[in-house]
């Protein structure tokens, strides 16, 4: 069992001295790729990285910018809307209010009136 166990532990050694060998390599700047094009030394891959970093978060920001702008002209036309209909009701209730005003009025009016016959 010891043995299986410091088997695995050797390979994964190899492994990881082989995949260093290989990105020491590619990293090397005198390393000339495959269609015989000069690879980037390892300062040019780091500024290449930040300026795609860079892009990618510019990106990502005009996205949410647009995603805010979106919500904010759903919201305001909710808003609008809930504005319209709380109008609306207010005007409703105030009529229904009179008209119970006016019907109070009628009906106090009425009592008075056969209260003193």
């Amino acid at each position: 069992m010891f043995d299986k166990e410091l088997e695995k532990h050797h390979a994964k050694l190899d492994f990881q001295k082989t995949a260093q060998q290989r990105m020491s390599t590619f990293e090397s700047p005198h390393y000339v790729a495959a269609d015989g094009v000069s690879s980037l030394s390892p300062e040019q891959k780091r500024k290449r990285a930040d300026r795609e970093v860079d892009t990618r978060m510019q990106k990502y920001k005009a996205k949410i910018q647009r995603s805010i702008e979106v919500n904010h002209n759903e919201l305001m036309k909710k808003s609008l809307n809930a504005h319209t209909l709380s109008n609306r009701y207010q005007s409703k209730l105030e009529e229904f209010q009179e008209q119970k005003e006016k019907e109070t009025q009628d009906n106090l009016n009425y009592f008075v009136y056969n209260f003193s016959q």
